[in-house]
């Protein structure tokens, strides 16, 4: 019975240190994307689409929305917008780096 425990699962340093940058990345990245949402509301409801149709704040978000609505289509318009922060080709070269 005492060969039965679980074995430790083996962990690098840069595997540890790499996941956390990533959750700090990603946690920085779902601030600016409510920031950004709550702001394009903001501006929509002041500014709208009348002057400046060239920018297009406003894709997916109507006027008839409730604000809580609009807030989130736009938060996760800009999370879709910044979703190149975190750089999947750091996890393909940390795994191809531990491959050869």
């Amino acid at each position: 019975m005492m060969n039965q425990l679980k074995s430790r699962t083996k962990k690098s340093k840069v595997d540890s240190a790499t996941n956390k940058y990533i959750i700090i990345i990603v946690i920085c990245q779902f601030l600016l994307c409510f920031f950004a949402g709550a702001y394009t509301n903001v501006w929509m409801h002041y500014w709208g689409d009348q002057n400046f149709p060239y920018l297009e704040f406003g894709v997916g978000v109507s006027a008839s929305y409730p604000p809580a609505k609009s807030v989130f289509i736009s938060v996760v318009a800009w999370f879709l917008l910044l979703m190149n922060f975190v750089s999947i080709s750091l996890l393909v070269t940390l795994e191809m780096v531990k491959f050869f």
